[in-house]
């Protein structure tokens, strides 16, 4: 395959569907036999350029015909990498296409080359993006902890009442700071009450004391 004219080419699925180009045109298939005597058919390779609106070409990439769709004068093409969004958007064949079967094996590993960087570049970004989701995960559970133990320690105004647990909505330093208070109140009403008792008993002492008195009396 030589130059040729500019091709009808459409883009469909991440294939090239090429219209006048065909087995017509060279693209041929190759029925060999693999060292264990097996029939293989062997597609063909095609490199693709499209036109840059000024004359000139810009390569594509390395595309395979699929053997079933192959006709006399049309094609289907299937690229040789992993393509990217990217990749599909600058398949624009509306100023021409040219095709050919062989490329300057250094500029065929150039562009390989770049394939590679820029796909491990994108895995290094989903990588990246993926842990950037990983550690905003881990931070709004951390945040939902962190709320969870506040309001322990500090209150929930939003928490039912419950009697038995008031440290529920006024948290465990307001609740220690209340038992402080009602444990400090009952200890003044116990001291009250020991002095009392500690009254009750001398009064009880002295009158004991005093029929004692009457009583050894003639």
């Amino acid at each position: 395959m030589g130059g040729g004219n500019p091709s009808p080419v459409q883009a469909a699925a991440g294939k090239l569907r090429v219209t006048g180009l065909g087995e017509n045109a060279g693209l041929k298939r190759l029925d060999v036999t693999d060292a264990a005597g097996q029939a293989q058919i062997v597609a063909p390779v095609v490199h693709v350029f499209k036109g840059d609106g000024n004359g000139g070409s810009i390569y594509i990439g390395e595309f395979k015909a699929d053997v079933d769709q192959l006709t006399a004068d049309s094609c289907v093409l299937s690229p040789q990498w992993n393509i990217s969004a990217d990749d599909v958007q600058e398949w624009d064949f509306s100023n021409g296409a040219r095709f050919r079967s062989q490329i300057p094996a250094g500029g065929r590993s150039g562009v390989e080359n770049l394939r590679q960087t820029i796909q491990r570049t994108n895995e290094q970004i989903v990588q990246t993006n993926f842990r950037i989701q990983e550690q905003q995960r881990l931070n709004v559970a951390a945040e939902a902890a962190l709320a969870k133990r506040r309001n322990e320690l500090l209150g929930d105004p939003t928490a039912a009442d419950n009697v038995d647990h008031p440290e529920y909505k006024l948290g465990l330093v307001q609740a220690l700071e209340d038992l402080e208070e009602e444990r400090n109140g009952v200890q003044v009403a116990v001291d009250r009450l020991r002095r009392l008792i500690k009254s009750a008993t001398k009064a009880r002492e002295e009158l004991v004391d005093g029929l004692k008195q009457i009583a050894s009396q003639p």
